[in-house]
């Protein structure tokens, strides 16, 4: 007799990528050989094995940036957004251990445990301080930092009855406790003052919503008030294969460089525009205008402010190679600063144009922080 058994399908199971899992392994034993504990200064550089390993970790840290970059944007998209939320639920419990085949004998969400376990463990560095090591617990701040998150979430996800009499009060005065310790060890740790050798920079990436909405949003301001910047940011931010750039500036003489690249711009979701003043572009805006119109563009106008010293300040002290050093010039940079604002206060250019007009304070603030503002504004304004 012969019996169809149906094997039962095995889960679907992830392992780390071979090349960092090699990579790891060849460094583990290196740094554990004998032949190791000898090299010292030139000698370890001259090292076939070292040299090999350290560029090979440019690769691998790569990898693992990468994975981290796109595993923080993915939980922050879908903690934002309900739709994205109630999509990837399923695949959320997964990604964190929380749905098993057999959740009975294993850790519930193993994932999320090993990975807080594993970074607040390895938060840990030898300083050399007045001739002496001391080993430093640096993950003491983020452990501070958990635990401010855990007072929060523990406060939101309390039930009614527990929030009443003096309930609510005695577990705020138990967390805050718990707090001031945590607190405490984490002042304690000397933040690094050394520069880096290197900068890494996860940025943070704000979703738009896809309606098929095409958006030209304009960046206006004086000299130094961040256009080119935070356009840059932008474009980053929205993508480069949907976005333009589109000079207002251009006009005069160069009006048929406008018209060349407001064609090439029509084709494009995102267009940020970028105007000092822009002329004819300012005062007879819906020559140009209308062509955004009839392609059903939103169209927000974008003050960047910062004080007269400040656009100084970036103006001095900027690097391109396009800004011609008389366009440094504190007198040249006050002169445009005062131009700028004479002209908008008579003639606000968003009155004149029909669209929404805002200003944003860029004092102090970085160009990611900037840019994240400007498109959760737009989205406030033309996706109510």
């Amino acid at each position: 007799m012969t019996y169809n058994r149906q094997e039962k399908s095995k889960p679907k199971s992830y392992l780390p990528e071979r090349p960092i899992v090699n990579y790891m392994n060849e460094k583990l034993r290196f740094e554990r050989s004998e032949s190791r504990i000898d090299l010292r200064g030139e000698a370890l550089q001259k090292n076939r094995t070292y040299s090999n390993l350290k560029k090979r970790k440019v690769e691998v840290l790569d990898r693992i940036f990468i994975s981290m970059a796109n595993l923080t944007f993915f939980v922050e998209c879908i903690a934002e957004e309900e739709e994205l939320r109630r999509d990837f639920e399923d695949d959320f419990k997964d990604l964190l251990g929380l749905r098993r085949s057999d959740p009975a004998n294993q850790l519930y969400g193993f994932v999320f445990y090993h990975l807080i376990t594993g970074i607040l463990r390895a938060g840990k560095e030898t300083r050399t301080v007045r001739g002496q090591a001391i080993v430093v617990d640096f993950s003491l701040i983020q452990n501070h930092q958990l635990q401010q998150i855990v007072r929060d979430k523990t406060k939101m996800a309390l039930p009614r009855d527990l929030k009443s009499g003096g309930t609510l009060n005695a577990i705020s005065n138990n967390f805050e406790m718990v707090l001031g310790w945590t607190g405490l060890l984490a002042n304690r740790i000397d933040r690094e003052n050394e520069k880096p050798d290197r900068t890494i920079d996860f940025r943070t990436t704000k979703l738009l919503p896809v309606d098929s909405m095409k958006s030209l949003i304009i960046l206006r301001g004086p000299a130094g008030s961040g256009k080119t910047t935070i356009c840059d940011v932008m474009v980053e931010v929205l993508g480069a294969y949907h976005s333009n750039v589109l000079d207002l500036d251009i006009t005069g003489s160069q009006e048929y460089k406008f018209k060349r690249n407001l064609t090439n711009c029509l084709s494009s979701e995102y267009v940020i525009g970028m105007m000092f003043y822009g002329n004819s572009h300012t005062t007879e805006p819906s020559k140009w205008m209308e062509r955004f119109r009839e392609k059903g563009y939103k169209i927000l106008s974008v003050i960047l402010y910062a004080s007269k010293e400040t656009c100084f300040n970036r103006c001095r002290e900027d690097n391109n190679t396009g800004r011609h050093p008389v366009n440094k010039e504190k007198d040249r940079i006050y002169k445009y600063y005062d131009e700028f604002y004479a002209r908008e206060n008579s003639s606000p250019f968003a009155d004149a144009a029909g669209i929404v007009g805002i200003k944003i304070n860029t004092e102090n603030r970085t160009p990611d922080e900037i840019a994240k503002e400007i498109l959760e504004k737009y989205n406030e304004i033309f996706h109510r």
